[in-house]
């Protein structure tokens, strides 16, 4: 059997994901804090990050949410951070062909994420085709409320 078209097929699909794990962002600068865990008034859970004054809430794939459910975790719970240090960004499409970022708790699945993966090698996770100017772009001004 030739296994070459599956291959080629599969190979284009991964590599054309356009992902970066969180840890990538706060080397880059994109984010500097993040919310616990929020959830909108149609029951989809989202976290908000923050870069100075500005934010952007980042909701979560579809999987993600299945694990937070999983967890019987609520909206304003802490996400645990062994989901967090190996969550990632990834640029997706909807059903109405808009480009959206999802979080993905990728080491929560069956396979490592990126950021299991350079730490487990030791070595510096691989640039993608994750644009992280237009990501950093999706973030707006906020008026911070001041500590109590």
């Amino acid at each position: 059997m030739d296994y070459a078209p599956l291959f080629s097929f599969t190979n284009q699909k991964f590599s054309s994901m356009k992902k970066i794990s969180l840890k990538a962002l706060v080397i880059a600068k994109a984010f500097s804090s993040f919310s616990k865990l929020r959830m909108n008034t149609s029951g989809y859970f989202y976290i908000t990050l923050l870069n100075g004054r500005k934010a952007f809430n980042v909701y979560l794939s579809k999987n993600s949410t299945a694990v937070i459910n999983a967890l019987g975790l609520e909206d304003g719970a802490n996400v645990p951070v062994e989901l967090i240090k190996n969550a990632e960004v990834v640029l997706s499409t909807n059903a109405q062909q808009e480009e959206r970022y999802k979080l993905s708790f990728a080491g929560a699945g069956d396979y490592t994420s990126s950021t299991e993966m350079s730490d487990i090698f030791g070595v510096a996770e691989e640039a993608t085709e994750f644009d992280v100017n237009a990501f950093k772009a999706q973030f707006t001004e906020q008026a911070i409320a001041a500590a109590a």
